[in-house]
């Protein structure tokens, strides 16, 4: 990604979407290019996962939809203040910041960077919040961003 002015992202031969790196990180067309472009991988989350999220925000998202959050985006929280309450397993120390390995109440799994670790022991709660407006959504039958 730092060495192209542009990327083709190339699936079984087909074209999956072309632009500038950013632009395919930022604004993945699909779910695809969503996980191929960053590391770690973007998570993707059922709505039932982000039961801490206000109703308002959750209406526009339909079962049929698939959330994509960035691991970067995730923030630990106060309880009550959280998008998505997990546990975590693994904590990799990477220096500047750590990939935490979590586990959502509904069973999914998923990768948070954080800045400072969680102080909480394994297994037991971690409140993570994320503003919708870095929500990724994506179509569930498709894989298509919405």
């Amino acid at each position: 990604m730092t060495l192209a002015d542009k990327i083709v992202v190339l699936r079984g031969g087909n074209i999956e979407q072309v632009g500038s790196p950013m632009d395919l990180y930022e604004r993945p067309q699909n779910t695809f290019v969503a996980q191929f472009i960053g590391s770690p991988k973007m998570n993707f989350f059922n709505p039932s996962d982000l039961a801490g999220t206000a109703p308002a925000e959750l209406r526009q998202v339909g079962e049929d939809t698939i959330i994509g959050i960035r691991s970067e985006h995730l923030s630990l929280c106060r309880a009550g203040e959280e998008t998505l309450s997990a546990t975590h397993q693994l904590v990799e120390h990477l220096g500047e910041h750590a990939l935490v390995h979590c586990t959502t109440n509904a069973g999914t799994e998923f990768i948070a960077k954080l800045d400072v670790p969680p102080q909480s022991g394994r297994d037991e709660p971690l409140y993570l919040s994320v503003s919708p407006d870095r929500w990724h959504l994506f179509d569930r039958a498709s894989g298509l961003r919405r």
